[in-house]
């Protein structure tokens, strides 16, 4: 995952697919517009938190499409079209339900559909979602990130973390690999602690500092890591990252912000939604300092992001809960003008900080590290609200600061 440079400031009588077709032959006369969460009308009673629409951890749903099916952003006939199916179709994965609407996946793209009752439905098991062992980095990684760092590039440890850099020694320098090693030894335990999951095993990715940003970025380009105007990113195996001593706030949040990535791999196993990552990763990220982490309350740590978040809420340009939680990787941060990473961190501490969600937020992550497959509509049934529920509540903690 890649970070931006942030600045400081049960048994079944019948088959699924039975249920399933039965529901939409029911439910797809009705074919009025619906709406979404943020636009201040009702939406319809939500399904209890037990009636999830995948209820089966590892389950995955497809259906067989006929081509000229038009795919739109959101479950209503008016909204914009995403995509139209070529002529031969295709199968498709589905991601969510409104009855009588899919969620589907097309080409990298997801979209909406008005489903059909005569149209083949089948499932899959899915990879399960179980923690797994760190990876360590690969010997071409390394030895690409020595040659670029030349002559100045020295081994050392971060807590149980390797660590590679040409960072000189004395100053900025040591106070920052000094307060790594306090806060890398210390992660394992906050993870568990703050967001309720103990992570499988040790350690093994290795953290590559460099001291100039043109060197990260060369490192970047022959790894394939992320385009300008991010500052840091990890995959399995390494976390690399411009590491500036002179401004030690931005580099220690940075760097905790992408080894909570790698610790997310040992807590909850395969890739998780991008907002759920970097939200997470925030949540340990944001709080880290040169004395170690603080606690997570209000806004404290996230006081920039928080005021980008609650201006651009207040003027329109944030996007509703719904529509964050529903994007794909693809779809991420991919606007001109984006809040995704602001509005994931905020919602994560909102969601893991509040009275009645946190706990609620903890058991389904919990059910997800046990293999349960990520769903929205299930997280939104967890926690007992409607898509429109949860906005006012969010938004109404941004509003209060955070209190």
């Amino acid at each position: 995952m890649a970070a931006r440079l942030r600045f400081r400031s049960s048994a079944r009588a019948l088959p699924r697919w039975l249920v399933f077709t039965v529901l939409l032959a029911v439910l797809s006369p009705v074919h009025g517009c619906r709406w979404g969460g943020g636009d201040g009308k009702p939406e319809p009673a939500p399904p209890s938190p037990s009636s999830s629409r995948f209820p089966d951890p590892g389950v995955r749903l497809f259906v067989t499409v006929p081509g000229g099916v038009v795919l739109r952003s959101a479950p209503e006939g008016a909204a914009t079209v995403v995509a139209v199916l070529p002529r031969e179709g295709g199968s498709l994965e589905v991601l969510d339900m409104e009855e009588p609407w899919l969620r589907v996946r097309f080409e990298g793209r997801a979209g909406w559909l008005l489903g059909d009752p005569s149209w083949k439905r089948f499932e899959t098991s899915a990879p399960p979602r179980r923690p797994r062992a760190a990876e360590p980095v690969s010997p071409e990684a390394l030895a690409a990130a020595r040659r670029i760092m030349g002559q100045g590039a020295r081994d050392g440890r971060c807590g149980a973390y390797p660590l590679l850099t040409d960072l000189p020694s004395g100053g900025g320098a040591d106070r920052l690999l000094t307060a790594c090693e306090a806060l890398a030894r210390e992660l394992d335990a906050a993870y568990e602690r703050r967001i309720g999951l103990r992570p499988l095993g040790e350690p093994a990715a290795t953290l590559l500092l460099f001291r100039r940003r043109g060197d990260f970025r060369e490192f970047s380009r022959s790894e394939g890591g992320p385009r300008l105007g991010y500052g840091a990113y990890s995959r399995p195996g390494l976390v690399a990252m411009f590491a500036d001593p002179e401004d030690l706030d931005t580099a220690l949040e940075t760097l905790v912000h992408e080894i909570t990535h790698r610790i997310h791999g040992r807590a909850l196993g395969r890739e998780l939604p991008r907002w759920l990552s970097e939200g997470l990763a925030d949540a340990l990220g944001d709080s880290a300092g040169l004395g170690g982490l603080d606690p997570l309350q209000g806004f404290l740590g996230a006081e920039d992001e928080a005021s980008r978040l609650v201006s651009a809420v207040a003027d329109g340009r944030a996007g509703s809960v719904r529509r964050l939680v529903h994007l794909t990787p693809a779809e991420f941060d991919a606007d001109a003008v984006s809040f995704d990473y602001e509005q994931s961190a905020l919602l994560v501490r909102f969601l893991l900080i509040d009275g009645m969600a946190a706990p609620r937020f903890r058991a389904y992550l919990g059910e997800m590290a046990r293999g349960r497959s990520w769903q929205p509509e299930d997280l939104r049934a967890a926690l007992g609200w409607s898509w429109q529920e949860w906005d006012d509540a969010f938004n109404a903690w941004l509003r209060a600061g955070g209190k």
